[in-house]
């Protein structure tokens, strides 16, 4: 479990992850993490077909890179729609603020 606390020599140390989960710079970042990953997964499925040609893994390939870029510039523009847990939490702040 990602929580769990490390005993060193006696004494109780609770795990970075703990911490650094308090901290909405740092939940931010992983929020943007998990996103990018899942947007990395579905190109790798899409590697996985049968039969692809090379022309076809190109295209997929550079269609993700395409992706990235406006990614990028969205974010720089506080634009997260392409990122649904930023997208949420940046509704949520706006609810609250």
């Amino acid at each position: 479990m990602l929580l769990e606390m490390k005993h060193i020599q006696g004494s109780t140390v609770y795990c970075d992850f703990e911490i650094k989960i308090v901290n909405g710079e740092w939940k931010s970042d992983f929020m943007f993490a998990i996103n990018i990953m899942e947007t990395m997964n579905e190109l790798n499925v899409k590697l996985q077909g049968n039969s692809l040609f090379a022309h076809e893994i190109y295209v997929h390939v550079k269609s993700f890179q395409a992706n990235l870029s406006l990614f990028s510039r969205q974010a720089g523009e506080n634009r997260f729609c392409h990122f649904l847990l930023l997208k949420q939490k940046t509704i949520s702040l706006e609810m609250n603020g």
